[in-house]
């Protein structure tokens, strides 16, 4: 027995030979002993035959210690070596070894050389550097003679790379150039989305005013660290400006300008803060110049006292901080009087001891949507209401709504608000609907909601002043609902907005109103909400019936009468081609495309491939096609770049035998669904797609057992990619049990699973348009974008729906002929079967 289990072919288990590692005591020569012995026991491969040369070299290099196997790898010509080489190799390694008290002594050895090399380079390069500032500085004592004779206006239209050096130039003169930021904006504008960018006139003027100022600029001296500096700063339309000076003899002498662009957040607040943006920025720059001596800060507004008492609604507490701690806590920064000239504006203030406005009054003003707007009620008020706003889910399903209630518990207005309505979004709107009905009346309204009146009183005019951006440059949340706002709460005569607190017990008219709101707020989100969107933005599907009899105008008959081929129907008075061919009148045939354009968003050929399959035919269809599509917003603004795919892929013999599978991430829409799974038959073409909340092995198990058995049959083979929820082990079970092969492909591969990636971005780019059109969610369009990819052409100018039941797809017009006499049972009998042997023709070609 145990000859013959020694003569048995041994199965191959080349896991068990992964798991034999070199031990960090183990010689290279016992661990290639043991490796060899792992290959005789779990494969029937000989280790010392040639054969297996190959595959034990790579295991013993790559199972290897760390070191040795390091050692291994870069030896020259590897495959070239034998093992017994390589073993020598791993000896002379394993023979060097460090002790660990020598190893750790080498790398302090090696910590100290560096740091003390980096310590040389240090003050080898301060040195240099200096000593090339220097010399630079005097140098360019007159910066405007020597940029001037190297700065050219750029003779190709079509800048690019090539000019770098001259913009590089520009930038190193930036300090000799008084307010260079606002005057170079057009050229940072026009230069900075690519590299190839087109010279405009704007641009050229800003290249001219920047050369004129290098040939004007004054002469700067050279900084000395010996004495202070000042700093004089002023800001405009978001750009900071100052100018660094020393004091020489009874003069201020410049040392050097500086201009900085505030970020979007700061660029949008008062001008009392966004001073001290600039001061800030500035001050930072003017660090580089000064040495660490005292810097003396001349600003038009007393930004010290702004920064000690800060308003906190516009400035975040982390800017704060930063702004206190660069000029408040530096003790060598000092701020002065507002100057009387100031040399960063180069204007005189009228009245030099007397300020031209206090910065909190201003900014008290800036603050307030209106100047009158209060959170006191006002004491003669004709209108006291109360408004809420509420969204919740029930039974898996969003309900919105809002209302407005009285002081005596009546509803003045309530209304249900779409699924997708957030609770902030329906506290806005019922703020808004109380100031547009209070329009000339002094009212006062009261709510709960800290983010309406948060929005009212404080953040509405705050984003209107940035431009309704968020620190991110990204556009703010409810955008529309805010600008609403706030023009909605000039329109009362005058307005109190004042929160009170929610769900009150009391008996006082506050708590009383509030419960009164949020009962007819929910009230009004129970009932359900009744979508007129569709209904309006998207026609039916079907075209209806034709006339019975046509009405050709003047330039129909004329075009008719060009073509002999066309004949007349004496019996209903529609034209015909030789091909049997309908031929419609211009209009009809237009509205026809219009209506169809509307329902499909279907491409140029695609269409021209309907009306053909539909025998329709009418004058200037090819012109009034393209047109119709040009004319489309949401066509062209999808409008996508052909592109060259290559290689083939499997498809199935019969309907519903082999399908492609796949997931697809689509923005988050109405109940939470973020995904789209698309099934596609590759026969046929037909499309089935659910919306999912998730990528996950139960949704495709669910999906497949529910809705492709039972409509479709068995499926033969399934293909998918290798995505965690094909590869699983329920689905992969679900299959085994069904007796279905499921294909893996390679992720987003159009040679291997091309057809179902294909009608990801079909029905995409089909939702998006509908969704441009209609302004509905992606979830109830769907089974509009369903519609149109079943009835698009595919093989042989066939629909999915024709090749899947046999009859004309929805889209095309009913045209009701003479009626013919019903059929006798022969006839009936001879046509199924000549129907069969069509069928059986078709069905080989298709």
């Amino acid at each position: 027995m145990a000859g013959l289990r020694a003569a048995a072919r041994k199965p191959t288990n080349l896991a068990k030979v992964n798991l034999v590692r070199q031990e960090p005591t183990e010689s290279p020569a016992a661990f290639l002993e043991r490796l060899m012995e792992a290959f005789r026991q779990y494969t029937p491969m000989d280790p010392q035959a040639e054969e297996s040369r190959a595959a034990v070299m790579l295991a013993f290099v790559n199972q290897a210690a760390p070191d040795i196997r390091k050692k291994l790898q870069k030896v020259e010509g590897l495959g070239e070596q034998t093992i017994q080489d390589l073993l020598k190799v791993a000896e002379n390694v394993f023979n060097n070894r460090e002790t660990p008290e020598e190893r750790e002594e080498r790398i302090r050895r090696e910590e100290r050389e560096l740091a003390e090399k980096i310590r040389k380079e240090d003050r080898e390069h301060r040195a240099r550097e200096n000593r090339k500032n220097q010399r630079e500085l005097a140098q360019i004592l007159f910066a405007g003679i020597k940029a001037g004779t190297e700065l050219r206006e750029p003779r190709d239209p079509r800048m690019g790379e090539k000019e770098k050096p001259k913009r590089q130039a520009l930038k190193k003169d930036q300090l000799w150039i008084m307010g260079f930021t606002e005057k170079a904006r057009p050229l940072y504008e026009g230069s900075k989305e690519t590299p190839n960018w087109t010279w405009t006139e704007p641009m050229k003027k800003a290249f001219q005013t920047l050369r004129q100022a290098l040939l004007e600029a004054p002469a700067l001296a050279l900084p000395n660290p010996n004495k202070p500096f000042q700093l004089f700063v002023d800001e405009k339309q978001g750009i900071g400006k100052g100018v660094l000076t020393q004091q020489w003899g009874p003069w201020k002498r410049p040392v050097a300008y500086l201009s900085k662009r505030l970020d979007p957040v700061a660029a949008g607040w008062p001008p009392c803060l966004r001073i001290i943006a600039a001061t800030a920025l500035l001050v930072r720059d003017a660090d580089k110049l000064t040495y660490g001596q005292q810097l003396l800060v001349y600003t038009p507004y007393a930004i010290e006292g702004v920064l000690k008492e800060p308003p906190g609604k516009w400035i975040s507490n982390a800017r704060l901080t930063h702004y206190q701690a660069l000029l408040l806590d530096a003790p060598r920064v000092r701020f002065q009087t507002p100057c009387f000239l100031n040399p960063a504006t180069l204007l005189p203030n009228p009245e030099k001891d007397r300020p031209l406005h206090d910065c909190n009054e201003i900014l008290a003003e800036a603050l307030a949507a209106r100047k009158d707007l209060t959170d006191v009620p006002l004491s003669n008020s004709e209108l006291v209401w109360f408004t809420d706003g509420s969204s919740y889910v029930k039974d898996g399903q969003r309900k919105a709504g809002a209302a407005i209630v009285d002081d005596s518990g009546q509803t003045i207005w309530a209304e249900t608000l779409p699924p997708n309505t957030s609770a902030q979004k329906a506290e806005l709107i019922a703020l808004i609907q109380a100031l547009e009905q209070a329009k000339g009346k002094r009212v006062t309204i009261y709510t709960d909601s800290r983010y309406a009146f948060s929005t009212a009183h404080i953040q509405g005019p705050i984003y209107q002043e940035r431009g309704f951006r968020t620190a991110e440059g990204k556009e703010v949340k409810n955008l529309p609902e805010i600008r609403r706002l706030l023009e909605a709460v000039q329109l009362s005569r005058a307005v109190a907005i004042v929160h009170v607190p929610g769900h009150q017990k009391g008996a006082d008219l506050k708590a009383r109103g509030n419960r009164a709101a949020d009962a007819a707020t929910r009230e009004a989100a129970s009932r359900d909400y009744a979508a007129p969107i569709l209904a309006v933005g998207l026609p039916p599907p079907g075209m209806g019936t034709l006339p019975p009899v046509p009405d050709y105008s003047l330039p129909d008959l004329a075009w008719i009468n060009k073509d002999a081929t066309l004949q007349k129907d004496d019996q209903d008075g529609w034209y015909r081609d030789q091909n049997n061919n309908l031929i419609l009148p211009a209009t009809l045939g237009r509205h026809l495309c219009e209506h169809l354009h509307t329902t499909t968003h279907l491409g140029e050929k695609k269409t021209l491939t309907l009306l053909q399959t539909a025998c329709l035919r009418f004058p200037r269809q090819n012109a009034a096609v393209r047109e119709i599509i040009q004319a489309c917003e949401a066509c062209q603004l999808m409008r996508a770049e052909k592109k060259q795919h290559s290689g083939m892929r499997y498809r199935g013999e019969e309907p519903g035998q082999h399908w492609e599978i796949d997931f697809t991430e689509v923005r988050p829409g109405k109940y939470g669904y973020r995904y789209l799974l698309v099934l596609v038959d590759t026969f046929s073409g037909w499309v089935e797609a659910f919306p999912t909340k998730g990528e996950t092995a139960i949704v495709v198990a669910k999906k497949i057992l529910e809705e492709i058995v039972p409509r479709y049959g068995l499926p033969v083979t399934m293909g998918s990619d290798n995505g965690p929820a094909f590869v699983s082990q329920i689905v992969q079970g679900l299959a085994q049990a069904l007796g279905t092969k499921w294909k893996l492909h390679c992720e987003y591969n159009p040679q291997s699973s091309g057809q179902v990636e294909r009608m990801n971005r079909t029905l995409k780019e089909t939702l998006t348009k509908l969704a441009i059109e209609t302004g509905g969610d992606w979830v109830t369009l769907l089974p509009f974008a369903l519609f149109r990819a079943r009835n698009t052409p595919y093989k042989l100018n066939l629909t999915p729906f024709e090749i899947l039941y046999g009859r004309p797809p929805p889209v095309y017009p009913i045209f009701k002929g003479k009626c013919l006499p019903p059929p006798t049972l022969g006839q009936f009998q001879q046509t199924l079967m000549a129907l069969s042997k069509v069928h059986n023709h078709v069905w080989k070609l298709i």
